[in-house]
């Protein structure tokens, strides 16, 4: 349960360090408001205090998951990825299509410009289509 928990931790480590950012941030900028309603002095405090505080909790944070990282050997995920094939990842129900690689025609062998087919090199016409050479 603990390695799944880590795991997990690891895995989306960068998504979570994200979310907690922004939730101090947002809070850290209504309790700022609110100290400054209270008075000046009380408000100018509070900046340094709070980024303090921020400032150490997301250290720590990422302290954590580093550490998770460590202990499973997860590593964060990535948006730009590639599959098996080294063709960026699509959209779904798109189509890929594989590239075209040129054919080297050896010696003595011409290919057919309309079906690209290899044809010996005595012969005038191809021998699928019959388009001439």
């Amino acid at each position: 349960m603990i390695h799944k928990i880590n795991s997990s931790i690891a895995k989306y480590g960068d998504w979570i360090f994200l979310g907690a950012a922004l939730y101090r941030f947002t809070f850290y900028i209504l309790d700022l408001i609110a100290a400054f309603n209270g008075g000046a002095g009380r408000g100018v405090k509070y900046i340094f205090s709070g980024l303090f505080d921020a400032a150490l909790y997301l250290i720590l944070l990422a302290i954590f998951i580093g550490i998770a990282r460590k202990l499973t050997g997860v590593s964060g995920i990535s948006i730009m990825t590639t599959n098996n094939n080294n063709y960026a990842p699509q959209a779904p129900g798109a189509t890929q299509v594989p590239p075209v690689i040129p054919q080297v025609p050896a010696a003595g062998i011409w290919l057919c410009s309309a079906c690209g087919i290899q044809n010996v090199e005595g012969t005038s016409f191809c021998s699928k289509c019959g388009k001439p050479k």
